[in-house]
C-alpha cells in the first residue's frame, strides 16, 4: 500500500468582496487546479492533504470561508478525504490586532532564547499554565476555528497535532507544529 500526500503552502486567499476580479492569484489557483485535474487523470485518490500555513493573507474570517470552499474543491479533484486535511498555521493565520502587550513581551523573550533548551523552558511555560496557554492562542482564534472544520487540530491542542496512517506493517506518523505563535509586527523577513 502506498500513502499519497499532496503539499500546499502559502495560498494566501484574501477575500475582495464585490471585487473578486482584483484577486490576482485567481489564475494562479485556477492552473493549480487544472495540473491536478491532469495529474489525476491517471492516479489514484491522494490521501492525505498537508497544507503547510498562510492559508489566509490577514486572518479574517471571510478568507477563511473562501479557503473553505478552496479546500473542498481540491479535495474533490483529488478524491482526498477532507478528514484528511492536515494544516498549520504561517505568519499570516494570526491575527496581530489581537496580541497584547503581554504575549508580545513573551514573544521577545521566546525570539532571544539562544539555545534549545532556553526555548523548551519557554514553551513549556505556556503549555502548562492555562492562562499563558490561553493568552499564546487568542491570535489564532478565526484559524483555529478553520482548522477544526477538517478536525486537523485537536481540541486543546492548538500547538501541536499528530495522525497516524497504517501502511502495511508500519505506520506513518504525521505531526503538526505551529511556529507562528512567535510571530508578530517584529518579525524579521531576512
Amino acid at each position: 500500500m502506498t500513502l499519497k500526500i499532496l503539499h500546499l503552502s502559502d495560498i494566501h486567499l484574501y477575500s475582495f468582496g464585490e471585487n473578486e476580479h482584483l484577486d490576482l492569484d485567481y489564475d494562479l489557483r485556477n492552473e493549480l487546479e487544472s495540473d491536478l485535474r491532469q495529474l489525476m487523470n491517471n492516479a489514484q485518490p491522494v490521501d492525505v492533504l498537508l497544507i503547510g500555513g498562510d492559508t489566509s493573507v490577514s486572518c479574517k474570517k471571510e478568507e477563511y470561508e473562501k479557503a473553505s470552499v478552496w479546500i473542498r474543491e481540491i479535495c474533490s479533484i483529488t478524491g482526498c478525504k477532507e478528514e484528511n486535511v492536515l494544516m498549520i498555521p504561517g505568519n499570516h493565520d494570526i491575527k496581530r490586532s489581537s496580541i497584547s502587550p503581554l504575549l508580545q513581551r513573551s514573544q521577545e523573550i521566546l525570539k532571544k532564547a539562544t539555545s534549545q533548551n532556553e526555548i523548551n523552558k519557554e514553551v513549556r511555560l505556556f503549555l502548562s499554565d492555562k492562562s499563558a496557554y490561553n493568552l499564546l492562542t487568542a491570535p489564532f482564534e478565526d484559524y483555529l476555528d478553520f482548522a477544526q472544520k477538517y478536525r486537523s487540530i485537536p481540541q486543546h491542542k492548538y500547538l501541536y497535532w499528530e495522525k497516524d496512517f497504517p501502511i502495511e506493517n508500519i505506520t506513518l506518523i504525521v505531526r503538526g507544529i505551529n511556529s507562528a505563535f512567535a510571530s508578530n509586527e517584529t518579525d524579521d523577513e531576512n
